[in-house]
């Protein structure tokens, strides 16, 4: 009998023991733990530094638009700025997930955590980015050098991939303003014309509904990503381009050509050549004969 009180006994100290490891308690009462309010100056941001174990982005504000200043220079993609800059002003913590460092692997933000730090002209704020929380809307997060790690309301998702921080639009036409397209593919060319409220191909009749979902396309025509090996003066040649005149009098120039399994993309005006998925090609630059009216 004393044996098996003595088991009993060792089992619920593991378990109270494996109970208090989990909630890292040990003696403490967690509703003493002070949950600090967030202060990331959103409002007045003028950086950005997202750093992984490897690498570094940094974008800075030169108004009205963000810069990509590391680590390259480019026009940042103000969109996915203002996404970061919500997400994390809707954060906010809501209890003390561990004080000990050496279970910082098992909320992810360890050494391999992504960092995002917000910076003003007077003050600075990091926040180490660990896992997702048991649903979908909550996060772990380090603050500064705060050593606990809290658990969040909200959810902040900070690319780590450059691309997704760089302006992708290639062309931002809208239909109203095209008033001529001169289409080069490697068996002969076309004209597309807006004429007297209609759409002619090469003088002919155009069904309205095809030129017209073609060009929505442009508007904006957004890259996947960029080609930065590959220099836009190498497709001053490509075998398919468009020119596109707007009623304003201006000719945007798109060049395309098959590099790799990409669909390289140059204008005359970026110094810099976009990627598209091969795909894209016949979408962009279609036979003639796609835009024939039904008889």
């Amino acid at each position: 009998m004393k044996k098996k009180q003595l088991l009993w006994l060792l089992g619920a100290l593991v378990v109270l023991t494996g109970t208090y490891f989990l909630l890292d308690d040990f003696g403490r009462n967690a509703s003493t733990i002070r949950i600090p309010d967030l202060r990331i100056p959103i409002e007045d941001a003028e950086s950005l530094t997202i750093v992984t174990s490897s690498d570094s982005i940094v974008i800075a504000k030169e108004d009205p638009v963000w810069m990509v200043r590391h680590p390259v220079e480019f026009l940042g993609d103000s969109t996915t700025v203002a996404r970061l800059l919500d997400d994390v002003a809707g954060l906010a913590l809501e209890s003390v997930a561990s004080s000990n460092p050496e279970r910082y692997g098992i909320y992810g933000v360890g050494r391999n955590a992504v960092t995002v730090t917000i910076a003003s002209a007077s003050r600075m704020e990091s926040l180490v980015l660990g896992d997702p929380g048991p649903d979908f809307s909550s996060l772990y997060i380090r603050v500064g050098d705060d050593p606990k790690v809290y658990f969040t309301s909200g959810r902040v998702t900070a690319y780590t991939d450059l691309d997704q921080w760089r302006d992708r639009r290639i062309t931002e036409l809208p239909l109203a303003a095209v008033q001529s397209v001169t289409v080069h593919r490697p068996e002969g060319g076309y004209n597309v014309v807006h004429q007297d409220g209609a759409w002619l191909v090469d003088d002919s009749p155009a069904d309205t509904v095809a030129v017209e979902s073609w060009l929505r396309r442009f508007n904006p025509l957004r890259a996947d990503g960029f080609l930065d090996d590959l220099p836009p003066d190498s497709l001053a040649d490509a075998s398919h381009q468009l020119a596109i005149t707007t009623s304003a009098g201006s000719t945007e120039i798109l060049r395309l050509m098959e590099y790799d399994d990409d669909l390289a993309v140059a204008t005359q005006e970026e110094h810099v050549t976009f990627r598209l998925p091969m795909t894209r090609l016949e979408v962009l630059i279609p036979d003639p004969t796609t835009f024939q009216p039904d008889n």
